[in-house]
C-alpha cells in the first residue's frame, strides 16, 4: 500500500509539471518557420484558449469493508456526487482524432453503508478495543482531483474521454448506531431504522478511537486514483454527457475491521454514474481527423476528389468550430494590415488588411427552412486581395464630396456644428467630375444598359436626405446632425446608392468588393460558418452583444446602440476586420441572381476573384445586414438586394483592393 501511495504521489507530482511546461510553451506566439505537423500538435497560443468547465452530478456507492456490494458499479445507489471540472487542450492531433486534455477540479462525494446484520456482526465487537462496532457508516467527502484526460472523437460530435486524476480528499465518516458482542444496537439514535435511515450527527468516528479495530486509524484527509470514462456529443448546441468515475482510496479505510467481517480482499473504492454539460470557458471546437473533415466537406461539393483538393488548397482550414474540426485558423495568420491614406495629400488614413486566397464554399450553412434564400453552395477559387478593415465613414465621405466641390455649406442644417476638414485635413481637388465618371467606368453606358443613372453634376454624390426621411429617422437623429455633426465622424456614412459608393471607390483609388470577397473575407476563410464568429451565438456568455442589430420586433438598443454604432465599436473577426455582420448592409459589386451557378469556380486573369455583372439587372447584392436586420440577415451566407439607384439608411459599404500577382 505504501509503494502505490507513493507512485500516487509521483504521478500527481509529474502532472504539475507537465501542466506547468505546456502552459508556458502554450503562451509563446508560433513562429513563421513551424510546419503543419506542430500546428496539429497543439501549440495553440494563449494558456487560456480551449478552456471548458465540466459540471455533472449523479449517485453512487462505496464498495469495501462496510458495504457487502460485490463489484464497482453504482449500484443500488447509496449516495451522490457533485463535480465542476476544468479542462484544457494541452496536446493534439487531428489527424487521429486525439486530444490530450488536462483536467483539475473540486467534488463532493456521499456515501452510506448498509446496515450489518446484527447477527455477523456479533463476537467481532470483542476484538474492538471498545467492545463493539459500527452498525452502519455514512461518510461526506470533499477534495480535489488533477489529472490526464485523452478526448477521443468518433464521428460528428459524438466523443469519448478515458481520464486518470490523482485526488486528495477530506473525510468525515460517521455511524448512529453499535452493536455489541451480544448483537445488541447500542446508542442508537430516534429515527434510525436497520436500513441506516437516520441523521448520523452524534458519532464521528474519527473523534472516537475507543470503537476501532486493533491497529486501525481513521485519518482526515485520504488520497485516492480516479479512473474515468466520459461519453458526449452535442445535442440542440450543447456538450451534454455520461460518465462514470471509480476511486480508489490508497490509505488503510477501516482495515482493521475488514479481517473481522471477512471482506479483508476488497478494496475500499467508490464509484458513480453522472450526467453533466461541457461549457466552453472560451471558443473551440470538437476535433475531426482529416479524413473525416474531407468526407464531412464531401457532402458539400458532391465528391471526396473535390474535397481532397479544397482541402489541400486550403491547409486544412476549412470547417468552422460549430461544423467541426478547425482549432488554429492558420489563413489568419498570412493577414498583413496597411495604413493607406485617404488622399495622397490628406492625412486621414485608412487601414486595410492584405488577405490570402484559398479555395472556399459560398453559401449559407444552416439549413434555410423557409427558402428564403436559393442560391445554393459553390466551391470558388478567391485571390489575394485588400479590403477596409471598416466601413467608409461620415468623416471620409464627407472629404470625398470637399475634394470634388460639393458645397456641403448649402446642404448642411446651420444649428449644427460642422468641423473644418478643409483647413484640418488638407482636403484638395483629387478629380474633375469627368475625371471621376470615366474612372469609375460611369462615362457611358452600353447600349444592352438597362436604365442608366443621370451623372449631370457633382451633387449627385449626396447622400439622400430624404431616405433617411422617409424611414421616420429623422425624428430620431436629424439626417443634418447625423452626417455633418462631429459626434458622428466615425459612424457608417449611409444614405448612399450603388453609384456612389462606385464612384467614392474610383476616388480612393480602390473598388467595391466582389460577393464572393465579401463573404471569404467575413467569415475569415472558414466555409461552414454562420457568422464572423465561431459558433451559433450572437451572444457571449456574458450576455454581450457581437454584432448591431435588431433583437426582436421594435428592440434595437439591447446592443447598445439604437441605431448605427461606430465602425470599430464590436470586436473585428480572426481577418480583423471590423462590423461584418449587422451595423449597416454593404454594397459589393456583383448584380442580383439567385443562384450562385452564374459564377465562374476560379478568379479571372485580372485577379479579381468570380463575381457576375449583368448591365440588365438593375438590382446590386449588399452583404451583412444592418442594425435594422434580424438574426438571420446578418449572417455571413445571407444575401440581400436592392435597386442600384436606391438609397437607404441601412445600407453604406467598404472597399477592396486587388493584389497584384506573378504569373511564372
Amino acid at each position: 500500500m505504501n509503494i502505490v501511495y507513493r507512485l500516487s504521489r509521483l504521478v500527481f507530482l509529474s502532472a504539475c509539471i507537465l501542466f506547468a511546461d505546456k502552459a508556458d510553451l502554450f503562451s509563446q506566439n508560433m513562429s513563421s518557420d513551424q510546419t503543419q505537423s506542430e500546428v496539429r500538435r497543439g501549440v495553440f497560443g494563449n494558456f487560456f484558449d480551449d478552456v471548458s468547465l465540466d459540471i455533472y452530478t449523479g449517485f453512487g456507492n462505496y464498495n469495501g469493508n462496510f458495504s457487502e456490494q460485490g463489484f464497482d458499479l453504482p449500484l443500488p445507489p447509496r449516495g451522490f456526487k457533485f463535480a465542476a471540472n476544468f479542462s484544457k487542450s494541452i496536446y493534439s492531433l487531428p489527424e487521429y482524432s486525439l486530444d490530450l486534455r488536462g483536467r483539475w477540479g473540486i467534488e463532493w462525494l456521499n456515501y452510506s453503508s448498509e446496515t450489518w446484520n446484527r447477527n455477523r456482526l456479533r463476537g467481532f465487537a470483542q476484538n474492538t478495543r471498545g467492545g463493539f462496532v459500527q452498525a452502519n457508516v455514512v461518510n461526506n467527502a470533499i477534495g480535489t482531483s488533477l489529472g490526464l484526460g485523452v478526448n477521443v472523437n468518433l464521428f460528428r460530435s459524438a466523443y469519448i474521454e478515458p481520464s486518470l486524476d490523482f485526488g486528495y480528499y477530506y473525510h468525515n465518516p460517521r455511524t448512529d448506531a453499535f452493536v455489541n458482542d451480544e448483537g445488541e444496537l447500542l446508542n442508537r439514535q430516534p429515527g434510525a431504522s436497520d436500513r441506516g435511515q437516520s441523521s448520523y450527527n452524534n458519532f464521528r468516528l474519527r473523534q472516537n478511537s475507543g470503537v476501532l479495530a486493533e491497529g486501525e486509524t481513521i485519518p482526515a484527509f485520504l488520497p485516492s486514483l480516479n479512473l474515468g470514462f466520459k461519453i458526449g456529443g452535442q445535442i440542440i448546441g450543447y456538450d451534454f454527457f455520461l460518465r462514470y468515475d471509480y476511486h480508489n482510496f490508497l490509505e488503510p479505510w477501516f482495515d482493521g475491521m475488514s479481517d473481522q467481517v471477512g471482506r479483508s480482499g476488497v478494496s475500499n473504492a467508490y464509484s458513480s454514474a453522472t450526467f453533466g454539460v461541457s461549457l466552453p470557458l472560451s471558443q473551440r471546437g470538437p476535433r475531426m481527423s482529416r479524413e473525416q473533415q474531407i468526407r464531412e466537406l464531401a457532402t458539400i461539393v458532391q465528391t471526396e476528389e473535390d474535397a481532397t483538393e479544397i482541402m489541400n488548397a486550403s491547409g486544412g482550414r476549412l470547417l468552422a468550430a460549430n461544423a467541426r474540426g478547425v482549432r488554429f485558423n492558420e489563413l489568419s495568420q498570412r493577414v498583413v494590415f496597411h495604413q493607406v491614406p485617404l488622399d495622397p495629400d490628406s492625412v486621414i488614413v485608412t487601414e486595410m488588411a492584405e488577405l490570402p486566397g484559398s479555395n472556399f464554399i459560398i453559401g449559407l450553412s444552416d439549413v434555410d427552412e423557409l427558402s428564403i434564400q436559393v442560391a445554393g453552395k459553390k466551391r470558388i477559387s478567391i485571390n489575394p486581395f485588400k479590403m477596409d478593415r471598416t466601413e467608409v465613414t461620415n468623416l471620409q465621405y464627407r472629404a470625398f464630396l470637399m475634394s470634388m466641390g460639393v458645397d456641403l455649406a448649402a446642404e448642411e442644417n446651420i444649428t449644427v456644428d460642422r468641423d473644418p476638414l478643409s483647413d484640418e485635413f488638407n482636403i484638395q481637388q483629387k478629380y474633375t467630375w469627368e475625371e471621376l465618371l470615366a474612372r469609375a467606368d460611369l462615362a457611358e453606358f452600353p447600349e444592352n444598359y438597362v436604365n442608366p443613372p443621370v451623372l449631370d453634376n457633382v451633387n449627385y454624390l449626396l447622400p439622400d436626405k430624404d431616405s433617411w426621411i422617409r424611414d421616420g429617422m429623422h425624428d430620431i437623429i436629424p439626417y443634418e446632425r447625423y452626417f455633418f455633426g462631429t459626434e458622428y465622424l466615425d459612424y457608417p456614412v449611409v444614405g448612399v446608392n450603388w453609384y456612389q459608393a462606385k464612384l467614392f471607390a474610383a476616388w480612393a483609388d480602390k473598388r467595391l468588393p466582389t460577393e464572393t470577397e465579401w463573404e471569404y473575407a467575413a467569415k475569415s476563410g472558414v466555409s461552414g460558418r454562420v457568422y464572423p464568429w465561431d459558433g451559433h451565438q450572437i451572444q457571449r456568455r456574458d450576455g454581450t452583444y457581437r454584432a448591431n442589430y435588431r433583437q426582436s420586433r421594435g428592440v434595437f438598443d439591447l446592443d447598445g446602440f439604437v441605431l448605427m454604432a461606430p465602425v470599430e465599436a464590436f470586436a473585428a473577426n480572426d481577418f480583423g476586420l471590423y462590423q461584418m455582420a449587422g451595423n449597416v448592409a454593404e454594397w459589393v459589386l456583383d448584380s442580383y441572381n439567385p443562384s450562385y451557378n452564374v459564377l465562374d469556380s476560379f478568379g479571372s486573369l485580372s485577379f479579381v476573384s468570380p463575381f457576375y455583372v449583368n448591365p440588365r439587372e438593375t438590382r446590386k447584392v449588399h452583404r451583412g445586414g444592418s442594425w435594422n436586420s434580424s438574426e438571420f440577415f446578418i449572417g455571413s451566407g445571407v444575401r440581400n438586394f436592392q435597386d442600384k439607384h436606391r438609397a437607404s439608411p441601412t445600407v453604406g459599404f467598404r472597399l477592396a483592393q486587388s493584389v497584384e500577382q506573378t504569373i511564372r
